[in-house]
C-alpha cells in the first residue's frame, strides 16, 4: 500500500462556502442600501422655507459596507490559507515515503529462524543442525517455521539458505514435504551473533567417554582450549593440560561461552564436522 498524501482539495468546499457568504453579504448590503439607505429630512432652505431633503442613512450604509467588507476579507483569508495548504501538498507529492510494507522486509533481514531442535531421524538432519539460522526458504525471508517454511513447501526441490553456528552461510536444495519437518522446532532470533565468522570445530556428536560431555553438545562450535585455537581435532587435543582447562565455545543460541573443566591429556572422543 502506497503512503497516503494529504488531500489537496480537502478545504476547497469551505473556501467556496466563504465566498458564497461574501457574495450574499455584498448583495444583502446593496439591497439594504437601496431599501433604507436614504432618508428624507425636513430642513429650511436658503429662503427660510422648510423643504424635504433626501440624505444617506449613515447607519445603514455603515452596516452594509461593514458586513460586505468583513465577509470578503474572511473569504480572502480562507483562500490564502487554502493556497498555502495546496502548495504544501504539491511539495509533498515529490517526496518518496517508506511505508510500513516497505519497512517490514528490512526488519525481517535483521532476524531469521533459529533451529532449536533438529531430530537425528529427520531427513533435514543431513543438511541442517540444531543452532543453524535459516535465512530464506525458496528465496523468501524466514522468521517462522510454519508460516515461512512448512506452508511454502513446493513439489520438487526446495531451496534453503542458512547460517551455521560458526557463521558460515550455506545453501542447499532438498526434496522435502511437511512430514520432513516433524519434530523440528525453531524460533525467530536476531542475526547479530551469527554474522561474524568464527574459526572453530563444529560438534557433530560426543561419546559418553568424552571429558567435555555436558559442556559441549551437537551443534556447538569449539573455539579454543586454554586459549589455543581449535583449528583441528589434533590441535584441540594437544591443548588439553592435566588440571583445569578453559573451554571456549559457541552454543546453539550463538552465544560465546567459557567453561572450566578438570581434564587429563588424551583423545577428546568428539566427532567434529569435516
Amino acid at each position: 500500500m502506497a503512503a497516503r498524501l494529504p488531500d489537496r482539495e480537502r478545504w476547497i468546499g469551505w473556501v467556496t462556502l466563504a465566498w458564497i457568504l461574501a457574495g450574499i453579504a455584498i448583495i444583502g448590503g446593496i439591497v439594504a442600501i437601496n431599501a433604507a439607505g436614504f432618508i428624507e429630512v425636513t430642513r429650511p432652505n436658503s429662503f427660510g422655507r422648510m423643504e424635504t431633503v433626501r440624505e444617506p442613512n449613515v447607519f445603514i450604509w455603515a452596516v452594509a459596507i461593514g458586513q460586505a467588507v468583513s465577509a470578503a476579507m474572511l473569504a480572502a483569508i480562507f483562500s490564502m490559507i487554502n493556497s498555502i495548504y495546496q502548495n504544501s501538498c504539491d511539495q509533498l507529492a515529490g517526496v518518496v515515503f517508506k511505508n510500513e510494507a516497505n519497512k517490514k522486509p528490512e526488519q525481517m533481514r535483521n532476524k531469521a529462524l533459529r533451529l532449536t531442535t533438529v531430530p537425528a531421524s529427520s531427513p533435514l538432519s543431513k543438511a541442517l543442525s540444531t543452532g543453524d539460522m535459516v535465512l530464506s526458504f525458496n528465496g523468501k525471508p524466514v522468521t517462522s517455521l510454519k508460516d515461512d517454511v512448512v506452508d511454502r513447501i513446493v513439489t520438487g526441490k526446495n531451496s534453503i539458505t542458512f547460517l551455521t553456528v560458526a557463521g558460515e552461510e550455506k545453501e542447499v536444495e532438498l526434496e522435502v514435504d511437511q512430514d520432513a519437518f516433524a519434530g523440528v522446532k525453531g524460533e525467530a532470533d536476531w542475526l547479530t551473533n551469527y554474522k561474524k565468522s568464527v574459526e572453530g570445530l563444529r560438534v557433530v556428536s560426543l561419546h559418553s567417554a568424552s571429558q567435555l560431555d555436558g559442556i559441549l553438545h551437537p551443534g556447538f562450535v569449539l573455539i579454543s582450549i586454554n586459549e589455543q585455537p581449535a583449528l583441528s581435532e589434533m590441535d584441540a587435543a594437544k591443548a588439553v593440560v592435566d588440571g583445569e582447562n578453559n573451554i571456549e565455545f559457541i552454543n546453539n543460541r550463538g552465544e560465546r561461552c567459557v567453561n572450566v573443566r578438570h581434564m587429563t591429556p588424551g583423545p577428546l572422543h568428539i566427532q567434529f564436522e569435516k
